[in-house]
């Protein structure tokens, strides 16, 4: 290294001790000052908070829109999906149970979570026992919950953006829900 002037330079282990055992304790002071220097000559104004989305971009994605059309066709496999599922519960599992979901066209989260929970009490199921990882088998009861839950969220995210959508637009962005979605000449998923 040619700060050193012919010394030996000194080992990863030594720049390693030198962090541990002196810059363990001061650590949070030296951001501190390095944060109020900035501040200072800068000019940072600490008083405002831009939530905005167009001073600091919080979802660093290049798919930032969200189109109200395509979330209802995925509602709609999600509610196809479920109505299998439950056709599935009722015959491997609750038919010898004596108990029966209800199927439906159209399924609310309300009514999942209250299905869940039925299903939960019908087949005694603990999810403090519930196993994941390599080498444990998922019980028919653990698997069929866990699908049923996931189908939840998936049903519950749909929600969330049709109703940011409202029933006046078709799309929006994901980093400022009140700004129209402007489509660019060539856009990332290819659709020019």
């Amino acid at each position: 290294m040619y700060l050193l002037d012919g010394i030996k330079a000194p080992s990863h282990a030594t720049f390693g001790n030198f962090i541990r055992n002196e810059l363990a304790s001061s650590i949070e002071q030296i951001f501190n000052d390095i944060n109020n220097y900035i501040f200072e000559v800068d000019n940072v104004d600490l008083e405002h908070t831009y939530i905005d989305g167009t001073k600091i971009e919080a979802n660093a994605n290049r798919y930032t829109w969200v189109w109200k059309r395509s979330c209802i066709k995925n509602r709609d496999k999600v509610f196809d999906k479920i109505s299998t599922l439950i056709d599935e519960m009722n015959s491997e599992v609750l038919n010898l149970l004596g108990v029966k979901l209800e199927k439906r066209d159209k399924y609310a989260v309300d009514y999942i979570q209250d299905m869940l929970d039925n299903y939960k009490k019908a087949t005694g199921l603990d999810i403090n026992t519930f196993v994941s990882g390599r080498g444990h088998r998922k019980s028919v009861h653990q698997r069929q919950y866990q699908k049923m839950l996931e189908y939840m969220e998936r049903l519950k995210g749909c929600a969330n953006y049709i109703e940011i959508c409202g029933d006046s637009r078709n799309s929006y962005s994901k980093t400022d829900y009140d700004a129209a979605f402007m489509r660019v000449k060539r856009d990332y998923m290819g659709n020019d």
